[in-house]
C-alpha cells in the first residue's frame, strides 16, 4: 500500500525550512535510500541509537505556487533562499503521521555551500533542484 504525503520540508544547513503542500511540486525523486545506525555516547550518555537515512539521488520540480512559499527564519520565497545552494535533507510528512527525514548528498569540503546542488531555472516559471555526487 502506498503512502500519501501532506506536506514536505527542504532543510537548509542553518536548519532553516521551507514547507511545500503536495500540489506545490510537479515530481520528487529520491534514488539510492539506505539507513546508517548511529550510536553517539559522547552526547547521550546512556549510549541511545538513531537511525539515519540518506539518499545519493535527489531531485524535485517545484511550480509556480511552490516557489513563492518563504522560509521560516529569513522569509525569503524559496526561488530566491535556494541560490545559497545549502539544502542538506528534506522531510516527509505523510497522512498516517508518520514523517521520516532523508539526508541529501553533502561534499565535505565546505559546511556552508553544497557543490552537488544545481538549480535550474525554467522559462516557464518552474523550479527543479538536483543533487547528487558527480
Amino acid at each position: 500500500m502506498s503512502k500519501r504525503i501532506r506536506k514536505i520540508e527542504l532543510i537548509f544547513e542553518n536548519c532553516e525550512i521551507i514547507r511545500l503542500k503536495p500540489n506545490m511540486f510537479k515530481y520528487l525523486f529520491l534514488k539510492g535510500i539506505s539507513t546508517d545506525k548511529r550510536i553517539n555516547c559522547f552526547q547521550y550518555k546512556n549510549g541511545e541509537t538513531q537511525d539515519c537515512k540518506q539518499c545519493k539521488y535527489f531531485h524535485i520540480e517545484i511550480n509556480e505556487e511552490g516557489k513563492k512559499v518563504e522560509s521560516n527564519l529569513s522569509k525569503k520565497p524559496l526561488n530566491e533562499r535556494i541560490v545559497s545552494k545549502d539544502i542538506v535533507g528534506i522531510s516527509l510528512y505523510y497522512i498516517n503521521n508518520e514523517e521520516e527525514t532523508i539526508y541529501v548528498p553533502w561534499n565535505e569540503d565546505d559546511e556552508y555551500t553544497n557543490k552537488y546542488q544545481e538549480n535550474r531555472f525554467g522559462s516557464d516559471g518552474k523550479i527543479e533542484i538536483i543533487i547528487g555526487e558527480v
